[in-house]
């Protein structure tokens, strides 16, 4: 009977910890931060639904329904455009061939970048 109470105790312990390890990082961002190469060209507000034009036309995001992706990109693997729209702030999208990182945030978010 004692090991029953334990047994059952553990397995609501271990569903807690999985519900709140797997919810970490699931913040909804309000912005969006595009740098190239290491240097923040772009923040962009993820509440309004648009399409922006970067590296002079080399690469396409839209932002729709507060998500973030890559419509298209004239790189040679085009991986960007397959890692879809995001309004996560721990999900990064990067294209490693224009060496652009989209970085997701909340304006309450502090990032320091030395």
């Amino acid at each position: 009977m004692k090991k029953d109470y334990i047994l059952v105790g553990s397995l609501i312990f271990i569903s807690v910890l999985l519900l709140i390890l797997f919810n970490v990082g699931k913040e909804k961002a309000d912005y969006a931060y595009v740098y190239i190469e290491d240097k923040l060209e772009y923040k962009i507000d993820l509440s309004n639904n648009k399409e922006y034009e970067i590296l002079d036309g080399k690469m396409t995001l839209i932002v729709k329904d507060k998500k973030i992706g890559v419509k298209n990109s004239k790189c040679h693997d085009h991986t960007c455009e397959h890692m879809g729209m995001t309004n996560s702030s721990a999900k990064s999208i990067i294209c490693a061939y224009y060496k652009v990182v989209i970085k997701l945030s909340n304006d309450s978010d502090v990032d320091i970048i030395i």
